[in-house]
C-alpha cells in the first residue's frame, strides 16, 4: 500500500514539474511578446524593465527569473518580432497557393501575393501602428546605435534575411535565382524606406503621399509590372517639357 501511495505521490511530482516548466515557458513567452511591442514603440533605452514586467503581469523579480538582464530580452524579442513579421508574410505568399484571394479571378501567383503585401505594408495602420510593425523599421536605428558586443546586430541581420527571403518566395519560381534576390533586396529597401519616412512626417500631408506612391509604384520596383500609366505619361510631360535635348541624353 505504501508503494502504491509512493507512486501516487511520484506521480503527482512529476505532473506538477510537468505543470511548473510550461507554465515557465508561458510566462517568458509573455514577457518577450510585451517586450516586442513596447521596445517598438519606444526603442530599447525607452523601455524599463520594471515598466516591461508590470505589463506582461510580473514583479520586477520576476523578470530576473526569466532573463539574466535587459540585453538579453532584448535580444530575444528582436527575434521574436522578426519571426512573426515573416510568418505573416508567408502566409500571404501561401494564399497563391490554395486559390483566388480577394477577389482574383485566376490566384494570379505572379503578384498576388505582393499585391496584399504592399496595401498592408504601406498603409495607414502599419504607419500609426508601431507596436505590431515592421521590427526592420521600427528597430533598425537603435539596433545600430546598440554597443557591437551585444550580439542584437547579428539577431537583426538574421531577421532581415529571413524577411527577404520571405519576399523572394513571393516572386515568379521561373525567375533566375540572382533576378529574385535583386528585386527582393530592392523591394524591401523601398518598402522600408518609405514606412520610415512617412512615420517620420507624421501627420503631414506627405506622409499619406510618400505611402500612396510606394504603393502604386510597388509592382514596377519588384519587377512585376513595367511603368504605370499615371507614370509613364508624367515622364512623357516632362520630356515634352524638357525639350529634345535633355530627352536625348537622358536617353542615351
Amino acid at each position: 500500500m505504501r508503494a502504491a501511495d509512493g507512486g501516487a505521490d511520484q506521480s503527482g511530482e512529476l505532473d506538477l514539474a510537468r505543470v511548473s516548466r510550461a507554465q515557465a515557458a508561458a510566462n517568458r513567452a509573455a514577457l518577450v511578446d510585451t517586450a516586442s511591442r513596447m521596445f517598438r514603440e519606444r526603442g530599447y533605452d525607452g523601455v524599463a524593465i520594471a515598466e516591461m514586467a508590470a505589463a506582461a503581469g510580473f514583479t520586477h523579480g520576476g523578470f530576473y527569473g526569466q532573463f539574466a538582464a535587459k540585453a538579453a530580452l532584448a535580444d530575444e524579442a528582436l527575434a521574436h518580432a522578426f519571426a512573426a513579421a515573416r510568418a505573416r508574410w508567408q502566409q500571404l505568399a501561401a494564399a497563391d497557393a490554395d486559390g483566388p484571394v480577394d477577389g482574383d479571378a485566376d490566384g494570379d501567383a505572379d503578384g498576388a501575393a505582393i499585391d496584399r503585401l504592399l496595401a498592408r505594408y504601406l498603409s495607414a495602420a502599419m504607419r500609426d501602428n508601431w507596436g505590431d510593425g515592421c521590427p526592420a523599421v521600427a528597430l533598425g536605428m537603435d539596433t545600430a546605435r546598440q554597443p557591437a558586443e551585444s550580439g542584437i546586430h547579428a539577431t537583426y541581420a538574421a531577421g532581415l534575411r529571413g524577411m527577404i527571403a520571405a519576399l523572394e518566395e513571393m516572386l515568379p519560381p521561373d525567375w533566375p535565382a540572382r533576378r529574385r534576390r535583386e528585386r527582393a533586396l530592392l523591394l524591401m529597401a523601398t518598402m522600408a524606406g518609405a514606412l520610415t519616412l512617412a512615420r517620420g512626417l507624421g501627420d503631414d500631408p506627405l506622409s499619406d503621399e510618400i505611402l500612396a506612391t510606394v504603393h502604386r509604384e510597388g509592382r514596377l520596383v519588384a519587377g512585376l509590372a513595367t511603368a504605370s500609366p499615371a507614370t509613364a505619361t508624367a515622364a512623357q510631360d516632362e520630356e515634352r517639357t524638357a525639350g529634345p535635348l535633355v530627352a536625348r541624353a537622358r536617353h542615351g
